[in-house]
């Protein structure tokens, strides 16, 4: 038997690229603490998102609702992208295929400075290490006495206590913009006067 030959013809669409927010759940690093990215323009027809943390792709997720947390206290930068997953029908039997990745949004989780480059003189000049990319330093001096001095938003690497007590511990976080870079965790020395 013989018949006419027929031709099939498809529609496939890229879904459109997401447009994402990204921040951090807290305003300092912690071990609890979360990477959120949000889809904040969704893609129509989407089955799902996928993220991508550094160019690895972190998590995948079925249902269309957009957002994303993951759990981190390691300092670093951090590059977050998404991509809408196609592979549905619309309506009009129109394919839908995965979307461009979406702009990157970028997260910046401050370090604090090591522990041990933190030196106090005999003349109660305090000094730590540098971090790049911070906004200033907060430091919480400690005396013997009891009592304590907080400087915030210091912007040198080192500062001179002139209160004439003897210092027995000092505390430096370094500051982020509280927007995309994050301020550290906060490191304590102890000194044994």
């Amino acid at each position: 038997i013989d018949s006419d030959a027929s031709t099939l013809m498809q529609r496939v669409v890229k879904l459109t690229k997401p447009v994402i927010s990204a921040e951090y759940d807290s305003e300092q690093v912690t071990a609890e603490g979360n990477i959120v990215v949000n889809v904040t323009t969704a893609a129509e027809h989407a089955n799902g998102y996928s993220y991508a943390f550094n160019g690895t792709k972190k998590q995948d997720y079925e249902s269309p609702e957009g957002v994303c947390r993951v759990t981190t206290d390691t300092p670093g930068e951090y590059t977050v992208t998404v991509m809408a997953k196609g592979g549905l029908f619309d309506e009009n039997s129109i394919f839908y295929c995965d979307s461009e990745t979406s702009d990157a949004k970028k997260i910046m989780l401050l370090s604090a400075p090591s522990e041990g480059t933190i030196e106090k003189t005999t003349d109660n000049k305090i000094s730590w290490q540098a971090i790049g990319s911070v906004s200033g330093y907060k430091i919480v001096i400690t005396y013997t006495d009891g009592t304590s001095t907080t400087i915030d938003g210091h912007k040198y690497t080192s500062y001179v206590d002139k209160s004439g007590k003897e210092i027995t511990s000092v505390s430096v976080t370094a500051l982020g913009n509280g927007n995309t870079t994050i301020t550290s965790k906060t490191v304590t020395k102890n000194f044994n006067n």
